[in-house]
């Protein structure tokens, strides 16, 4: 997730880590790194809705654990525990990709 938010700002960084400098990277890489944010986009589509929105309003909108939750009606604790299943769902999902 933190690469996905790098790229917005830094186009050059690919999401496997390997930077290279403005105009040398190859079109293979620059495939690569549109697919995998494409499959990053998917898997965070199919998480269910409630563990979506904390996830979203967590990793892209930079919102506290309390706002969260007072937008949410939770407790922190509750909204802790959502962002960490949707964290592992992510995780399983990757790791299945991988195999």
């Amino acid at each position: 997730m933190d690469r996905l938010r790098r790229l917005k700002t830094h186009p050059h960084e690919s999401l496997t880590g390997h930077d290279a400098p403005d105009g040398q990277r190859s079109a293979q890489a620059m495939m690569e790194d549109h697919e995998n944010a494409e499959w990053m986009r998917g898997a965070v589509r199919n998480l269910p809705d409630k563990y979506r929105a904390v996830l979203r309003m967590r990793q892209v909108e930079h919102l506290e654990m309390g706002e969260i939750a007072r937008i949410i009606g939770a407790t922190e604790g509750v909204v802790r525990t959502i962002l960490s299943r949707a964290r592992k769902q992510m995780m399983e999902q990757l790791k299945v990709r991988r195999d």
